[in-house]
């Protein structure tokens, strides 16, 4: 019975992969399994079109600081008082991509 709920939301999660939502995040949202997802997904006869949709939004996402920016955040680290987690989230960047640019910086100083 529960088969014929989630077969009725196909046309629904397909439609939210098609604008760019994330197979894990639509299926938090409509409430299934991933792999349920993953595999309407794979199984769709557009599926390359909404990958190649995907990709290209996941490209206009990523966040560079400018070189005031970036002195800034590295003057800011410098003092202490902030944690790496509370710049990556002022400067909309994620942590990961502030310890690059902290290690980036070290190695131009170091040079």
């Amino acid at each position: 019975m529960g088969n014929n709920k989630y077969k009725a939301l196909k046309p629904t999660v397909l439609a939210f992969l098609a604008e760019g939502g994330g197979q894990r995040e639509a299926a938090r949202l409509f409430g299934m399994t991933a792999t349920t997802v993953f595999r309407w997904a794979h199984q769709s006869p557009d599926h390359d079109a909404v990958v190649k949709a995907n990709r290209k939004r996941q490209g206009d996402r990523m966040k560079l600081l400018n070189p005031m920016q970036m002195a800034e955040l590295l003057r800011r680290d410098a003092t202490g008082k902030y944690t790496r987690s509370q710049l990556a989230l002022e400067y909309g960047i994620s942590r990961e991509t502030l310890y690059k640019y902290l290690r980036a910086a070290r190695k131009d100083l170091g040079s």
